[in-house]
């Protein structure tokens, strides 16, 4: 093999390593990275989680989300609701709703290899003669933690986790009705959210004290993202096409070069 046979052979592995790292699936998450059954989270190496409201809040309480150590202590807020935190009581057609901002970039946190941690909620409620809205509480209530693996003590799915982990490719349907309003004869809406490969959604119960067993109070997207705040449906990945493109032109160009130095030589 002479000198133009090697830089062409070389150039070219060099061409189809470049596109291949460029194509190469980023790290995902799947539903077991968040157990609801006490064990606490855990990941063999250091990973960085992003976090992001995937839809409207709708939770009784305005909460904040966040990260919390083995033995439940607060490491760091990632998200929360700015509404007043007040009980709409649902009986108007439409469930609980606080205010978010859906195109805030997203949280992150880094979870240190094979350490403990748990996910969790602070919520609270105003009274109503604190809010002219906060029509059912005649007194301001702060609740009980709630993490990734509570119980559900009362109400719709009592013994479950108050998480609910959704994972791989898919959809997530919820009602955008509260109960009361339901069980008053209201028309059941509903909203879908999409979930691509790679993500996982996180649908909580916010209220310790029972559940309604809707999960929609809050709804949280994971993922994980070497780019920082890309969904994992929104890598630059080059098309097939474009491969085969970008490949066609680079052994063009060797082609080319090979020409002129023959011509030269």
């Amino acid at each position: 093999m002479n000198f133009l046979q090697k830089l062409t052979t070389i150039a070219t592995v060099t061409t189809i390593a470049t596109l291949t790292a460029g194509t190469a699936q980023a790290a995902t998450l799947s539903s077991s990275a968040f157990p609801t059954n006490g064990d606490g989270i855990s990941f063999a190496e250091d990973t960085t989680v992003f976090f992001k409201f995937a839809a409207d809040t709708r939770g009784m309480g305005r909460s904040d989300f966040g990260v919390y150590d083995s033995n439940k202590n607060l490491l760091e807020t990632l998200l929360s609701e700015s509404g007043a935190g007040y009980d709409r009581q649902s009986n108007d057609g439409i469930d609980w709703r606080l205010s978010i901002d859906q195109n805030a970039p997203a949280a992150s946190f880094k979870f240190l290899a094979s350490e403990t941690y748990y996910l969790g909620l602070e919520s609270e409620i105003v009274s109503r003669d604190q809010h002219p809205d906060a029509k059912g509480w005649a007194t301001a209530r702060t609740f009980d933690t709630i993490y990734s693996d509570t119980a559900i003590r009362t109400g719709a799915g009592a013994g479950d986790s108050h998480l609910k982990v959704i994972g791989g490719a898919g959809s997530y349907t919820f009602n955008t009705v509260g109960p009361t309003a339901l069980r008053n004869g209201a028309t059941l809406t509903q909203e879908t959210v999409d979930i691509v490969a790679g993500e996982v959604l996180l649908a909580w119960e916010d209220s310790p004290v029972g559940s309604d067993g809707d999960f929609n109070d809050i709804i949280i997207s994971a993922y994980i993202d070497d780019n920082g705040d890309l969904r994992p449906d929104t890598e630059s990945v080059p098309e097939p096409s474009t491969a085969g493109a970008l490949l066609g032109v680079g052994v063009l160009g060797l082609f080319n070069l090979r020409r002129k130095i023959r011509k030269n030589g």
